[in-house]
């Protein structure tokens, strides 16, 4: 009987005594399973729009395939795909390599939306482009809920790991560039602050409005490889933190000491 309740303390100790969120996979998807030369398949959403999105090799940051997408020489005119997920209302991330051939003339949006009154965008990442009012030529930026900031300068042909950590309530969001321990930009604003969820991620091209929109790969094109999305609304799972750990160390050490003690009694 003291045995059982030993162990009925211990269980509860490391199941209870501290929880944290558990990463669902909503989106892992490296485009290697695909055909070179055709746009990605569903679950994708593909709009050309007089641009070019097609499964390519090389480059690519897992190999064999990446995706090359190139804007429209109509400035009205947007090249995007993107795939919907299952909605994330309260923390999540969304993660992808892109690259660019030209960083000071096309710009790579990478872009979650959800459900709200005004754009129902989320966050917004910028790689590359031509600048402006507020932005330097070929740089990473983000939407600050009013203009475009600037994350860090980026160069031609280099992959760049980009991480957003969400958090809808509070509308915000954190930004990894490469190191994914450490944010560089922490509590961006939504560009919609009255999205109550996150349910799509899209990948959109901006040209200059002289890009030479080639037929094949290789001048002015971005490309996206690696796209992962994870949600921690679906599920938790039991986590014991130092004072946890601390307690069970203890009654670990009660424990073996009781069973050793009541094994010489039998013995004697």
């Amino acid at each position: 009987m003291m045995m059982r309740r030993f162990l009925f303390v211990l269980l509860t100790v490391v199941f209870c005594f501290s929880s944290q969120g558990f990463a669902a996979t909503l989106i892992s998807d490296n485009f290697d399973a695909y055909t070179t030369g055709l746009i990605p398949p569903s679950p994708w959403e593909v709009y050309e729009n007089g641009g070019s999105i097609r499964v390519t090799s090389p480059p690519f940051f897992s190999s064999p395939n990446s995706v090359g997408v190139t804007a429209s020489n109509d400035p009205s005119q947007n090249a995007y795909f993107g795939q919907n997920h299952t909605p994330i209302t309260n923390r999540g991330t969304y993660e992808a390599y892109l690259r660019t051939n030209n960083a000071g003339v096309e710009s790579l949006v990478m872009a979650p939306f959800g459900d709200g009154s005004g754009s129902d965008a989320g966050p917004w990442i910028s790689l590359g482009g031509p600048g402006g009012p507020s932005l330097p030529v070929s740089h990473l930026a983000y939407w600050d809920g009013s203009n475009w900031a600037s994350v860090m300068p980026i160069s031609n042909d280099t992959w760049y790991h980009i991480k957003i950590n969400v958090h809808v309530p509070s509308k915000t969001y954190d930004i990894y560039v490469n190191n994914m321990i450490t944010p560089i930009v922490t509590g961006a604003n939504f560009v919609d602050t009255t999205v109550t969820d996150l349910s799509y991620i899209g990948f959109f091209a901006f040209g200059a409005g002289s890009n030479p929109n080639p037929s094949d790969p290789g001048v002015d094109y971005a490309y996206v490889d690696n796209v992962i999305v994870l949600s921690q609304d679906i599920t938790a799972v039991p986590a014991v933190n130092k004072w946890g750990m601390l307690i069970f160390a203890i009654l670990s050490g009660l424990g073996a000491f009781y069973l050793l003690r009541r094994q010489r009694k039998v013995q004697a």
